[in-house]
């Protein structure tokens, strides 16, 4: 009986499996599972944020600052930041090659509190504005350790990408130079947001399983601020409700994180 040769790629398949193995085995021989899990807690600041208008010329409903400028010769808008706050992160990672990871997390901020002054034309005296926000994150990453010949501490880079939801309260206007009591209420919002990060840290491997990380991190986190809906006027004659158009602000964070990783 007549025998035809093996294909060129029956003869490969045999290599290519080998090569994968060997180019596998030295991850789970050295480090034991790929997998790990993660978490931490992280200092978070941000910069100084501009609330304004979604949009300043609308008038159905109507923008709450408008396209002027303001007492201060700046556009009209609410001046402030975000206080500095702890939050918390849990995810799982996967070890790609012996530089190379992948890092799936969640993390929550939560309670921080927003203080500045807006600057309304005609208003006399301090235009205090405050609310509080928090802010979930789902972020996916890209770690690159780098090996600079030390045994137990390896440092590291990284980007990432994910879904922010920022839930913002009610945010409080004050004019007291107007009447004690005077205030603007506006709605509450929802912003679902695209997020990136980059980061640079530092590993120190404790023991066989338990690595700790320091590192720092600056995340832009899109936009947060109000829906579009009714805001409550209080002044010394009475109150009304008034239908406005949304708000927003730029949110930068930086922050300081101390983590841990577990491996499998």
């Amino acid at each position: 009986m007549h025998t035809s040769a093996p294909s060129l790629s029956d003869r490969l398949k045999p290599r290519m499996s080998a090569w994968l193995l060997l180019a596998l085995a030295p991850v789970a021989m050295a480090d034991g599972s790929p997998w790990y899990l993660r978490g931490g807690l992280s200092w978070v600041t941000s910069s100084h944020e501009h609330l304004t208008d979604e949009h300043c010329a609308n008038h159905s409903p109507p923008a709450l600052f408008g396209c002027s400028l303001g007492s201060d010769g700046r556009p009209i808008g609410a001046y402030g930041r975000l206080d500095d706050a702890l939050g918390w992160d849990l995810g799982v990672g996967y070890r790609l090659s012996p530089i190379w990871r992948l890092e799936l997390g969640y993390e929550r901020i939560a309670d921080r509190s927003f203080a500045g002054d807006a600057n309304f034309l005609s208003v006399p005296g301090a235009q205090p504005v405050t609310g509080d926000l928090d802010t979930g994150l789902l972020l996916a990453q890209v770690v690159v350790d780098i090996d600079v010949g030390w045994e137990r501490v390896v440092p590291w880079v990284a980007v990432g990408a994910g879904w922010a939801r920022h839930e913002m309260d009610r945010m409080t206007y004050g004019f007291p130079g107007l009447a004690p009591g005077a205030v603007t209420v506006t709605a509450d919002g929802e912003q679902d947001q695209f997020a990136w990060r980059a980061a640079v840290g530092v590993g120190l491997r404790v023991d066989p399983r338990f690595t700790v990380d320091l590192s720092w991190s600056y995340t832009d986190l899109g936009w947060m601020g109000s829906e579009a809906g009714a805001a409550t006027i209080v002044r010394a004659r009475g109150t009304r409700t008034l239908e406005i158009d949304g708000t927003e602000a730029a949110i930068r964070n930086q922050a300081v994180r101390l983590g841990m990783r577990y491996q499998f």
